[in-house]
């Protein structure tokens, strides 16, 4: 918490709003606006599995976004949930700051953060200044994005999963250990090592470092650990993503020892 700068100490209103409903073969889309802070808005989609094939209250997979310039909207992550939702699980993704609706640097006037990932070390670099990284408000959304779905009459919130990857995979990482409420947790592509990291692709994204983060022995191996023994873990890694495969293999050594 204080490599990230704290979180809010408050959960004000989320004031929440339903918009339009799309009906699909096998589920139900609807558009979801919430403030996890005031005026702080998060647009999210909640699938919901036909309800004549399968009874509510579901059990919710919480979906955070990788690292897609369309939020939400991206075909491939779409697609995830769509495939869940018809095996009979809810779903809930939303736009992570700097995607989707919620990007914050106009590209007609700077066009180098075209692309997410610039301008989410853009974000941080200037949240290091009074102290927050990133990660902060990441996390926040994730945990009202949480609040969010417990409000729903149609979810269990007694089975409440996270899957994401790349940078869902990292906050699905996250979600395990800040939130109590996630039972179960998948963050794919995101699990290797930060000594890793920094030898083969050097600091990138602001939310996936924290200041102060190897001298007080914060390592992906801590990470996860702080979740157990409430969830359990699959983990991996990708050679064309960001995160090496030898750090994964050194993190499973250390997180195995950890855990038994």
């Amino acid at each position: 918490l204080d490599g990230i700068g704290g979180l809010p100490e408050t959960k004000t209103p989320l004031n929440a709003k339903v918009g339009p409903v799309a009906k699909y073969d096998g589920f139900t889309l609807q558009n979801v606006l919430f403030e996890s802070q005031p005026g702080v808005y998060v647009v999210g989609h909640l699938f919901l599995p036909d309800a004549a094939k399968f009874a509510p209250p579901y059990p919710c997979v919480m979906m955070p976004m990788g690292h897609s310039d369309n939020g939400i909207l991206n075909l491939r992550y779409a697609t995830h949930a769509a495939m869940t939702a018809r095996a009979g699980l809810a779903v809930f993704s939303w736009d992570p700051i700097g995607q989707g609706e919620r990007r914050q640097i106009d590209r007609r006037y700077d066009a180098q953060f075209s692309e997410c990932a610039r301008e989410h070390s853009s974000l941080g670099a200037r949240g290091w200044l009074v102290g927050w990284n990133f990660a902060r408000f990441r996390i926040w959304d994730a945990i009202r994005a949480v609040d969010y779905v417990l409000t729903r009459k149609e979810i269990d919130g007694t089975r409440l999963g996270v899957m994401g990857t790349s940078g869902g995979g990292t906050m699905s990482a996250y979600m395990q250990a800040w939130d109590e409420r996630i039972t179960v947790a998948f963050p794919n592509c995101f699990v290797s090592s930060i000594r890793a990291v920094f030898g083969e692709r050097g600091c990138h994204d602001a939310e996936q470092f924290f200041f102060g983060q190897l001298t007080s022995g914060v390592n992906h191996a801590a990470i996860l650990a702080l979740g157990q023994p409430r969830v359990k873990l699959a983990t991996g890694s990708r050679w064309r993503d960001y995160f090496p495969h030898e750090g994964t293999a050194e993190t499973f050594a250390v997180f195995s020892n950890l855990v038994t």
